[in-house]
């Protein structure tokens, strides 16, 4: 294997693309991305400057956000999908489109910091007049949604996320964007699970 002329083209990129990143992370990404090339069978089309381009340019807040998504809502999400899946009969990608990763992320950031949620009210003590209490659960909930504001344009850059248009279905409704995983994200995040 090592031998062939494939993986021979593969090893330099690797080489390269690890001494130039800096951080452990990055470089533990790096490794996991040349083992998933030395052990495919097709090397001619794998993505494997694309993969080393999005590690060298995601910031580690990126890295650090997406294992967030992997730990916390992603799990939660996916069982979502296959039980809706499942129950509705349509395919996963219609399923995901029309439930897309960003919905879920909100989602989690209403149920835990949204001051009309029960378990945030019971959290806090709230009551719905106390001014000051209502400030400081605000203050709690802002940086989740700054730094998701934050890592959506890093990620569709990169190509990690695309966009869904959500909504709009009848005559006077709007429409807004929602964001989930391109099948490169997928594969970025398979990667960042193996490494972790």
């Amino acid at each position: 294997m090592v031998e062939q002329p494939a993986f021979q083209e593969g090893f330099f990129p690797t080489l390269d693309a690890y001494l130039r990143v800096r951080s452990e992370d990055k470089r533990k990404l790096v490794q996991q991305v040349f083992l998933g090339f030395a052990q495919n069978e097709d090397k001619v089309t794998f993505e494997l400057e694309r993969l080393f381009s999005a590690i060298e340019t995601i910031s580690l807040n990126g890295l650090i956000y997406l294992r967030f998504l992997n730990e916390t809502i992603i799990p939660d999400w996916e069982i979502f999908l296959n039980a809706e899946t499942k129950r509705i009969g349509w395919t996963r990608e219609l399923t995901e489109k029309v439930n897309p990763l960003s919905k879920h992320i909100y989602k989690w950031i209403d149920q835990n910091f949204d001051p009309n949620t029960p378990s945030v009210k019971k959290r806090w003590g709230y009551d719905g007049s106390n001014l000051d209490i209502l400030e400081k659960i605000y203050a709690e909930k802002q940086p989740h949604t700054d730094r998701l504001d934050q890592v959506i344009p890093e990620y569709l850059s990169l190509g990690i996320f695309r966009t869904i248009l959500d909504g709009g279905g009848s005559v006077g409704s709007s429409a807004s964007n929602a964001y989930t995983f391109t099948d490169f994200g997928w594969e970025f995040l398979s990667y960042l699970r193996k490494g972790s």
